[in-house]
C-alpha cells in the first residue's frame, strides 16, 4: 500500500521526527523484539487478536474520536450470519448460483473497520468453489477477488492497516500470498466513504501516493458495478454537515419533512449510519439497478418518526426487506426483554460489558432486475436476551424465508415501521387528543434566548429585566454580564429596536414576572411578553389563557421513545415546549379568546379572585362536547368542572402503566388515542383520579400530608441526612456530586449556549431500615420498590430513603429526579441550593410515591374505560378500595 508506505518513511527518517519520538520509537522496537512473531501472527491468523488492537488502541489512542464516530467491533457471529444470508439472496432473490464465488459480484464494504466481513466473504467464496473444483486454483482465484471485485473503504489509519494485515495472512494462509514484488494489493482504500461518488473538482493533495489512493477509491466508487453492500457503518446521533461537496446526501430523506402529514421540524438524519444507508441505496438503486444492502445498525430508523421518509424512499427502492431487530435498547427498555431478563447490547463483549446504549438492528435489502412485485415485501422478527448472537447464528441451519419472521404492512397510516406495532386491540378507534380540542395542542412558549428571560430566581429575573429596560443607559453601556444574552442577536431578536419598543409600551412590567414551567417540576421565573420579540415564540392565546386562569394539558406528538413513562403532563403555569422531551405540545383546558369558537357556544364568564369577570370557552371540540352530553353532562360551558372533566380522565389514563405498556409504541406514531368510558360515572370516578394526579404535579401549591403533618408511609422517604449523623448546615446544600455534564454549542447567530446533560451523580441502593419499612403495607412495598436509594448532593450529605419507583418515575421521557439535580448543580445554579429547594426535592419524591402508590387503581380505571371489565369486577374492586 504505498500511501502507508510513504507515511512509514516519514515515520522512520530520523530527521523528520518530533524531539523526543525516537525514544519513544526505540522503546516500541525493544518491546517489538520480545515478541514470539509466530504465535503473535497464528493469533491474528485465527482472528482472536484484532479486538484486543482495534478496541482498546483507538480508546487509548483517541476516544473523543471514537466516540464521534461511533466505532464498534462486529461481533463475529453477526458477521458471520450477515455473509451468509448475503450469499443465500445471491442466489435465491437474484438467481446467482455461485452467490458470492460468483465473477460478478462485486462487494463493497463502506466502512470496513478491521476487515471482518470481506475476509469472511472471501472466506464464503473459497468454501464453494473448493466445493466445485477441489484443485490449486481456489486459492488464486480468491485472491483475484480480493484484488478486483471485494472492496473496502476506510478513514481511520490504524483499523485500515490493520486490515491489509489480516487479508494478507488470510491469503497466504489460502497458498495464495499477494506478491510484493508486483505491488499487488486488496482493494481496500483509505478514504471518505461519504464523498467522491460523483465527479467533482477535487483539493489537490501533495503527495503522489496520496493522490493515487484516492484515484483508485475514486474508481471503485464511480465505476464498479457494486452488487452488494455489507458492513456495520458507524453510529453517532448528531455528526453534524461536513464542508465536503455532498454535504446533501440525505436531502431525498427531508424533502417534504416538515410539510403535512409529517411535520417533523426537527430530525435526526445527520447521524453517519442514516448518511451510509443513503450511498447504498443510491449506489444499488440508481446506479447498478439492482442488488443487496445488509447493514447492522442503531435500529432508530425503523420506528423514528425522523426516518418516516428515509423509511419510504428505501420501501420504494427495494423489493424485500427482512429485519432482524437485536433490541439491547438502554432507554427503550433498559436492556431488559418482554419478560424482564436481561437484555446486553450485542456490542457487549469481554474488553467492553455494556456495548452501546442504543438497541440495534440487522437490515437486508434486495432489489430485483425486473421489481415485478407491486409492493416489498417486508419481514420482520425480534431476538432478546443474553444469547441473541449465538442464536443468531444458529438460525442459519433454517433457510430465511423458513425463519418465524412476522409479516409487516408499511404504508403512511402507520409512518410505514419497520418495527412490529401492535397496541391493544381497538387502540385505532379511540379518538386523539386532537380530536377532543377545538384549539388542536400546540408547541410550548419559546424563548431561545439561552434562558436569559427564566430563571429559578425571581429578584435577579428582576433585576436583569430592570437594567435591561433602563431608559436612563444607554444599550451600549449596559452591563453585559448581568442582561447576558439580550445583547446577543438571536432568532428573531435585535436588541435595539426590542428594547426601544418595549420601553415605549412602559418598560420594566414586574406584573410580567410569573411561574414558568420549566419540565416535569421545575417551576422557575419567567418574563413574560407578547407585544415585542423579545420571546422567540411568546404565543399570546396561551398567554390569554393562563390569564384566565386556564390549566395545559402537556403531550407529545410522534414521541421519539417508547417506555418514557407517563404519557401527560398537566401544569397550572404557562409551559415551555420542551417540557417534555423532546418537544412539549400544551392544550389550554380553557379559552380566553378564539374568534371561531363562536359557532360552537356563546362566550362566557368566569370570576377572579378579584369579582370581575373574564371571557373563557371551553376547549372542548364538537365531538367532545356531543359525548359529554350524551353522559348526561350538559354544562360544559358554564360549569369549569365540567369543562375539565374529558381532560383531567385522559390524564389519569396517560398515568396508567397498563396503558403505556400496551400503547406506549403507537405515540411514536401520532397524538395518543384515550379510550372513553360508557357510563357516566366511570367518567366522574376517572377525573377524579385525574384530579388526584393534577394535585400532586402542582408542585407549586402545598399538600397537606405530603409537604407538612407527613403520612407515616412516606415519613421516611426523601429526608436529607448528612453521613456522619450531625445536622445538615447551610454549606452541605452545595450540589457537586456530578450530577450534569455541560456542552457548549455554538448558534447560527454566533451566540454560545450551554447545553446541561444529566451526569452519573453518586447514588447508593440498599435495603430498607426497620424504620422505613416499618410504616409500610405489603402493596405499598411492591408498589415502591424492594430498596431505597440514597441520593447524593455531596460527598456527605444525601436525601435518603428515596423509594426505587420515584427514583425511576419518567414523565414525557424525563427522568424527573434526574433530571432536576442535574439543572441544581453548584458550577451550573451558580450557588448551594436555598433550604426551601431542598424540601422541594424532598416532596418531589413524595408526590412521585404517591403517583407510584396509584398504579393499580389508575390500571383498573383504564380496563374500565376500555371496557374490559364486567360489572361483577367493577363492584370488586370498588368493595376492596372502601
Amino acid at each position: 500500500v504505498p500511501m502507508v508506505r510513504v507515511l512509514f518513511e516519514q515515520l522512520a527518517t530520523p530527521r523528520n521526527l518530533p524531539a523526543g519520538l525516537d525514544e519513544i520509537l526505540d522503546w516500541t522496537q525493544e518491546v517489538f523484539g520480545r515478541l514470539d512473531s509466530e504465535q503473535f501472527f497464528s493469533r491474528f491468523e485465527r482472528r482472536e487478536a484484532v479486538t484486543y488492537f482495534y478496541e482498546p488502541f483507538l480508546e487509548a489512542y483517541d476516544p473523543k474520536l471514537r466516540r464521534e464516530l461511533g466505532v464498534w467491533y462486529t461481533p463475529p457471529e453477526v458477521v458471520r450470519y450477515m455473509v451468509a444470508r448475503v450469499h443465500e439472496s445471491l442466489q435465491r432473490d437474484l438467481g446467482i448460483e455461485l452467490g458470492l464465488a460468483d465473477e460478478r459480484v462485486h462487494v463493497l464494504d463502506p466502512c470496513t473497520g478491521t476487515g471482518s466481513f470481506l475476509i469472511e466473504a472471501l472466506r464464503t467464496a473459497a468454501r464453494v468453489l473448493d466445493e466445485q473444483h477441489e484443485d490449486d486454483l481456489v486459492g488464486q482465484q480468491v485472491k483475484q477477488a480480493a484484488l478486483s471485485r471485494f472492496h473496502g473503504f476506510e478513514v481511520l489509519p490504524a483499523p485500515f492497516i490493520i486490515t491489509h494485515l489480516q487479508l494478507g495472512l488470510f491469503l497466504a494462509e489460502l497458498g495464495a500470498p499477494l506478491d510484493s514484488n508486483t505491488d499487488e494489493r486488496p482493494s481496500v482504500y483509505m478514504t471518505n466513504a461519504l464523498t467522491g461518488w460523483t465527479e467533482k473538482s477535487e483539493q489537490l493533495l501533495p503527495i503522489e501516493e496520496f493522490r493515487t489512493e484516492r484515484a483508485a477509491a475514486g474508481n471503485v466508487k464511480r465505476a464498479e458495478p457494486i452488487l452488494v453492500v455489507i458492513g456495520n457503518p458507524p453510529y453517532n446521533g448528531f455528526t453534524g454537515v461536513g464542508d465536503e461537496p455532498e454535504d446533501d446526501l440525505v436531502a431525498p430523506y427531508k424533502e417534504g419533512l416538515s410539510d403535512a402529514p409529517w411535520e417533523i421540524t426537527k430530525n435526526k438524519l445527520d447521524d453517519y449510519y442514516i448518511r451510509f444507508f443513503r450511498v447504498a441505496e443510491r449506489r444499488i438503486a440508481e446506479r447498478t439497478g439492482k442488488g443487496i444492502i445488509s447493514y447492522i445498525s442503531n435500529f432508530g430508523w425503523l420506528g423514528d418518526p425522523s426516518a418516516v421518509l428515509m423509511r419510504r424512499h428505501l420501501l420504494n427502492a427495494f423489493d424485500r426487506v427482512y429485519i432482524d431487530n437485536l433490541n439491547g435498547d438502554s432507554r427503550e427498555t433498559g436492556k431488559k426483554t418482554p419478560a424482564g431478563e436481561p437484555d446486553p447490547s450485542i456490542f457487549s463483549s469481554r474488553l467492553s460489558r455494556s456495548g452501546i446504549q442504543v438497541g440495534a438492528a440487522i437490515s437486508l435489502l434486495v432489489r430485483t432486475e425486473d421489481r415485478s412485485a407491486p409492493q416489498p415485501r417486508v419481514l420482520y422478527r425480534d431476538l432478546w436476551g443474553s444469547t441473541k448472537a449465538t442464536d443468531l447464528e444458529a438460525s442459519l441451519k433454517v433457510p430465511q424465508d423458513d425463519l418465524p419472521y412476522e409479516e409487516l404492512a408499511p404504508n403512511e397510516k402507520n409512518w410505514f415501521r419497520l418495527r412490529r406495532w401492535r397496541p391493544r386491540p381497538g387502540y385505532d378507534s379511540w379518538p386523539s387528543l386532537i380530536d377532543l380540542a377545538h384549539t388542536p395542542p400546540k408547541l410550548g412558549l419559546n424563548e431561545n434566548r439561552a434562558e436569559v428571560l427564566v430563571d429559578s430566581d425571581r429578584e435577579a429575573l428582576a433585576r436583569r429585566l430592570a437594567h435591561f429596560l433602563d431608559e436612563d443607559i444607554e444599550l451600549e453601556d449596559l452591563d453585559r454580564n448581568l442582561v447576558r444574552g439580550l445583547l446577543e442577536t438571536w432568532s428573531g431578536y435585535d436588541p435595539a429596536p426590542v428594547r426601544e419598543a418595549l420601553q415605549a409600551h412602559g418598560g420594566f412590567d414586574e406584573t410580567r414576572l410569573k411561574q414558568f414551567l420549566v419540565r416535569p417540576f421545575d417551576l422557575r421565573w419567567a418574563y413574560l411578553e407578547t407585544r415585542t420579540k423579545l420571546w422567540n415564540r411568546s404565543r399570546p392565546l396561551f398567554q390569554a389563557a393562563s390569564e384566565i386562569g386556564s390549566e395545559f394539558l402537556l403531550v407529545r406528538k410522534n414521541a421519539p421513545r417508547a417506555l418514557d413513562g407517563a404519557a401527560f403532563l398537566l401544569s397550572a403555569e404557562l409551559s415551555d415546549q420542551h417540557a417534555l422531551h423532546k418537544d412539549a405540545y400544551a392544550i389550554p383546558l380553557l379559552l380566553a379568546e378564539d374568534e371561531n369558537l363562536e359557532e360552537i357556544t356563546p362566550l362566557f364568564s368566569l370570576e377572579d379572585d378579584s369579582g370581575a369577570e373574564s371571557p373563557w370557552r371551553p376547549n372542548l371540540s364538537r365531538f367532545a362536547i356531543s359525548y359529554l352530553t350524551e353522559m348526561g353532562f350538559k354544562n360544559t360551558s358554564i360549569s369549569r368542572d365540567s369543562a375539565r372533566l374529558l381532560w383531567l380522565h385522559t390524564l389519569a389514563i396517560g398515568y396508567s402503566p397498563l396503558y403505556l405498556e400496551e400503547n406506549a409504541d403507537a405515540f411514536r406514531g401520532g397524538w395518543p388515542r384515550i379510550p372513553l368510558p360508557e357510563k357516566p360515572e366511570l367518567l366522574e370516578e376517572s377525573a377524579a383520579l385525574g384530579a388526584r394526579i393534577g394535585a400532586l404535579l402542582d408542585i407549586g401549591t402545598p399538600l397537606p400530608g405530603l409537604d407538612s403533618s407527613t403520612v407515616a408511609h412516606l415519613r421516611q422517604a426523601g429526608v436529607l441526612a448528612r453521613d456522619d449523623g450531625c445536622k445538615p448546615q447551610s454549606e452541605d446544600l452545595a450540589v457537586t456530586a456530578g450530577w450534569s455534564k455541560v456542552q457548549i454549542r455554538k448558534q447560527k447567530s454566533g451566540a454560545i449556549s450551554e447545553i446541561v446533560m444529566p451526569g452519573g451523580g453518586k447514588i447508593v441502593r440498599r435495603p430498607r431500615t426497620e424504620a422505613e419499612e416499618r410504616d409500610l403495607s405489603s402493596t405499598q412495598l411492591a408498589a415502591l420498590g424492594s430498596q431505597v436509594l440514597d441520593v447524593y448532593l455531596n460527598d456527605t450529605t444525601s436525601w435518603r430513603g428515596i423509594p426505587e419507583s420515584a427514583w425511576n418515575f419518567k414523565i414525557g421521557g424525563f427522568h424527573v429526579l434526574r433530571k432536576w439535580l442535574s439543572y441544581r448543580e453548584e458550577a451550573i445554579l451558580g450557588r448551594p441550593l436555598s433550604w426551601s429547594e431542598a424540601r422541594q426535592f424532598q416532596s418531589i419524591v413524595r408526590r412521585l410515591s404517591e403517583l407510584s402508590l396509584l398504579s393499580e387503581n389508575l390500571d383498573f380505571n383504564y380496563r374500565a374505560a376500555t371496557g374490559s371489565m364486567d360489572q361483577d369486577s367493577l363492584l370488586s374492586i370498588a368493595l376492596d378500595e372502601a
